[in-house]
């Protein structure tokens, strides 16, 4: 009642919910209720067509003002007599409390027990009956399945066949293998034997020098020739030695001529080992340094200086006899290279050094010339044209395949006569070529630096590549020093400072 009098005094444009009374006690509430809410709804309406202060409009808020007087007043009296019945029935409690007092403490708890008895009668009487009809239904219910035989626990899994994966398993690693070895072969791009070199290039293959073994090994240069006379390099050695000789018939007064096409295949090394052992045949050999822009023909030797030389000869400082130095061995001279002069591709092209080669050739039976390499620079063309034999040095698994195919353009577009191809450091043990070779020649077959193909061949570019090699510093006055990290990720070069 109360909240319904809150409605009645405070709503104003919306309508009144019914409050549900006893209809005893508010006969006439319902009907005033909806009278009222009528009333309402019908100013909403009016207000949108008349203002506030127009008759319709007044008269239709006197009317509800009226019809909620009268609806307190109703509420008030009904509210009277809730108060009455409730007065009333709280005096029939208390007057049963009063009786039931009364009654002995025994008979009390009696009733206590016969309720909870009943109660609990009930209760006992409910889970009995749940439980005979969970068993009729129980039994009621037959399987629709027979077991025909008994089963048989299997010795062995059924999924998966051991068989199965065993076979699917050995295929998969035999695919894999038999593709690892393609694609290594595949991306695997040096040379390693001279099969390979047969089906790349059409110079003949003049001989295969057999790798060192780790214990003939030695930091230093050393002619291992004369040091282990006995090994299987040696032989090798001895066994090119040969064809060299029936290739010249035997004749004395010639001119070998060996060259490379980058530096680290062993040329200088070959050099000095092939004609060490012409002298021990008794052949007077002499091996001239025409490397002018990285000489190293005189590490390999002992007590040997690189102050005086061919450069020295050439522009007129020294004689020849001063240039000739004698080797620890007999009928063994070398002539250095010498200092490194600004135009070393002159020199070598100069009358005097057609002078010099003249006289080489009637004091000595050999005369070797170890030249540059020819994919770098130009400066043994003139020296390979005059060479009664040439040696083209490739070694195994270090050489590009590329470089099997020199050979074949130097004869074709610079007219270079009697070329022949020497497998160096090949090694018949390494069962798989992929590997990177790696040797105890000291740094003279060490990696790193830029060689570039073209340009060196009278406009004749053989390749346009750029291959990585410490040695390619030096061969040119103006090159770049190395790239750091910095110079490489903004695609700058720092250029080396002349000294003043």
């Amino acid at each position: 009642m109360s909240k319904l009098g809150d409605q009645i005094n405070t709503a104003k444009d919306r309508a009144l919910e019914l409050v549900l009374l006893d209809p005893e006690d508010a006969q006439d509430l319902p009907a005033m209720l909806q009278l009222l809410n009528g009333l309402i709804l019908d100013r909403l309406s009016l207000s949108l067509k008349n203002l506030p202060t127009s008759p319709v409009m007044v008269e239709n808020e006197k009317k509800i003002k009226e019809v909620k007087q009268a609806l307190i007043r109703a509420l008030l009296s009904a509210q009277e007599k809730v108060d009455e019945r409730i007065a009333y029935n709280e005096k029939l409690i208390q007057q049963a409390s009063s009786k039931l007092s009364a009654l002995p403490q025994k008979q009390q708890a009696l009733l206590n027990l016969e309720r909870n008895f009943k109660v609990n009668e009930k209760i006992y009487g409910y889970l009995m009956e749940k439980k005979l009809e969970t068993r009729i239904g129980k039994s009621s219910i037959l399987a629709n399945a027979i077991i025909i035989d008994e089963a048989i626990a299997p010795n062995s899994p059924f999924y998966p066949v051991a068989d199965r994966v065993y076979a699917i398993a050995f295929m998969i690693g035999l695919a894999s293998g038999m593709a690892i070895i393609f694609l290594s072969r595949l991306i695997y791009n040096r040379i390693p034997d001279k099969e390979t070199i047969e089906s790349l290039s059409k110079t003949p293959v003049i001989g295969v020098i057999k790798k060192l073994d780790n214990e003939e090994m030695d930091e230093n240069y050393e002619l291992y020739v004369m040091k282990s006379p006995k090994s299987i390099f040696s032989e090798s050695i001895r066994g090119i030695r040969t064809n060299v000789n029936f290739i010249l018939k035997g004749e004395n007064h010639k001119i070998v001529c060996v060259t490379s096409s980058v530096s680290g295949e062993g040329k200088t090394f070959s050099t000095v080992n092939l004609a060490a052992s012409l002298t021990l045949l008794g052949y007077k050999v002499v091996i001239v340094g025409c490397d002018l822009r990285r000489p190293k023909i005189h590490l390999t030797f002992r007590n040997m200086t690189n102050d005086i030389g061919l450069t020295t000869y050439l522009i007129g400082k020294h004689e020849l006899k001063d240039i000739i130095q004698e080797s620890e061995f007999e009928n063994l001279d070398v002539i250095t290279a010498g200092p490194t002069p600004p135009n070393p591709s002159e020199l070598l092209h100069s009358t005097k050094m057609n002078e010099l080669v003249e006289i080489l050739k009637q004091k000595y039976d050999y005369v070797f010339f170890d030249t540059a390499p020819v994919g770098l620079v130009s400066d043994s063309f003139a020296l390979m044209s005059k060479a009664d034999i040439n040696l083209f040095i490739i070694r195994s698994q270090y050489s590009r395949r590329d470089f099997a195919m020199i050979p074949d353009r130097l004869k074709e577009d610079n007219q270079i006569p009697n070329m022949y191809i020497i497998l160096n450091s090949y090694d018949n043990s390494s069962a798989f070529y992929g590997s990177v070779y790696k040797s105890a020649y000291g740094g003279y077959y060490g990696g790193g630096g830029y060689y570039y193909y073209g340009g060196y061949y009278n406009n004749n570019s053989y390749y346009n590549r750029k291959y990585y090699s410490q040695y390619y510093n030096g061969y040119y006055s103006d090159e770049s020093t190395p790239r750091n990290w910095w110079h490489k990720l903004t695609g700058t070069n720092k250029r080396k400072k002349k000294k003043a």
